[in-house]
């Protein structure tokens, strides 16, 4: 099977820029295919020549945005150069290490792969199209009452894109009231705390997408790349609600609709939406804990 990660929407258009992400997206999908493979052990060292090329040129391609976007005079450079900076000196050496450590296994190398693919996903379409104009970036404060509307349009971006499917609010005042066949998933930082919600469906469908493939189980690949989409979603949506937090590490836990419920009584709430995709449900939900 051949996995198909590239979408014409990713499109930045500089040519440059657009050809290092096709580029990258081309070894994702070769090294994914070569990981799934039913004898992984005859395709390892090449899944890890392939993790070392990525490394390399995300170097490469870090220094030629970086290099546009001085050259164009944008505004927003440092807060974008500090998202580089933040996956080459954080990210890539912690799933370096977890590879390292568990000698490149199969399930190492798909989690590098899902964390990579998430990342990139997410930073193209906040970010990098924040350079030409296409997206909003957190580099400057926003206005209180466009909050709503940057998030609803992250959410059509982020997740709406990747599931291949329209986005539509359907509460902006959501209580938690409970969304069946789902996955919860709490995130607690320092000032806030944080639980995103997507059924299964819209799950398998989003997933299925970033790898060109069908899914229909949960299994630790699909909720790796999930995650990775849910972070990509929801640190933006933190810089516009609780900007103090989005560089505090955070702990991560699955939770019920009931836990959900009791936090409506328990904290204050800053946002709380729910939206709804021809594909599932899904909602995100931010109380301030101090």
């Amino acid at each position: 099977m051949e996995f198909e990660f590239w979408k014409d929407d990713f499109n930045v258009g500089c040519d440059y820029i657009d050809d290092a992400h096709k580029k990258l997206f081309s070894v994702l999908r070769k090294t994914e295919y070569l990981c799934s493979a039913k004898d992984y052990t005859k395709n390892k060292y090449a899944c890890i020549e392939s993790i070392k090329f990525l490394k390399n040129y995300t170097e490469t391609h870090f220094a030629q945005e970086e290099a546009f976007m001085r050259s164009e005079g944008y505004a927003g450079y440092e807060f974008h150069k500090m998202q580089h900076d933040e996956m080459r000196n954080k990210t890539i050496p912690s799933l370096e290490d977890a590879l390292n450590e568990n000698d490149f296994s199969r399930d190492a190398v798909m989690e590098f792969l899902g964390v990579f693919t998430g990342w990139l996903t997410g930073h193209i379409m906040v970010e990098d199209f924040a350079i030409v104009g296409k997206a909003i970036s957190r580099y400057s404060i926003i206005d209180e009452e466009k909050e709503y509307e940057i998030l609803s349009n992250d959410a059509r971006r982020i997740i709406g894109d990747v599931a291949d499917s329209e986005v539509l609010s359907i509460d902006n005042n959501y209580k938690g009231d409970p969304i069946i066949e789902a996955f919860y998933y709490e995130m607690e930082f320092e000032n806030s705390k944080v639980i995103f919600v997507a059924q299964n469906s819209l799950i398998f469908n989003s997933v299925g997408n970033m790898l060109g493939t069908k899914i229909d189980k949960m299994d630790k690949a699909v909720l790796v790349n999930y995650i990775q989409m849910v972070h990509n979603f929801v640190k933006p949506a933190l810089t516009l609600y609780s900007p103090k937090d989005t560089d505090k590490q955070s702990r991560k836990t699955k939770i019920d609709s009931d836990t959900l419920k009791s936090y409506f009584e328990k904290y204050p709430v800053k946002c709380s939406v729910k939206w709804e995709t021809t594909n599932g449900i899904f909602s995100l939900c931010i109380f301030k804990l101090i």
